[in-house]
């Protein structure tokens, strides 16, 4: 005669006792002579209840791909951008670009604090 896996050992277990808590059924196995935890039993019963198993389970969005890396602005670009342009249009694209360097920043007064630290660097 087969011997039941623990698991399957719970699941008939809870057919005939569904109402009692994990702790009186893992008890109640122990004295059958299968030592299984509460937090085991806990888990089949719960799986089974919601009807989920782990075959059954939808799978997760891969969270990575969703995510989009901010382009990294340097101050070296907006510079370089506004030498080579030479013109009004440059200055303003740089006031653009300042501005989205600004709110990636989290503020004035943090884009500040940044580019004081770059500036330290390179000093």
């Amino acid at each position: 005669m087969k011997t039941l896996s623990k698991s399957e050992s719970i699941r008939q277990h809870l057919k005939v006792a569904k109402d009692k808590s994990p702790k009186a059924v893992a008890e109640a196995l122990k004295e059958k002579g299968v030592l299984v935890t509460p937090n085991l039993v806990s888990l089949i019963k719960y799986q089974s209840e919601n009807g989920r198993s782990k075959a059954k389970a939808k799978p997760r969005k891969k969270i990575k791909a969703l995510r989009k890396k901010p382009k990294k602005l340097l101050v070296s670009d907006i510079l370089a951008d506004t030498r080579a342009k030479g013109s009004v249009n440059a200055d303003i694209q740089s006031l653009l670009k300042a501005k989205d360097f600004i709110a990636k920043a989290g503020g004035v007064q943090k884009a500040h604090a940044l580019l004081d630290a770059i500036n330290l660097l390179i000093s």
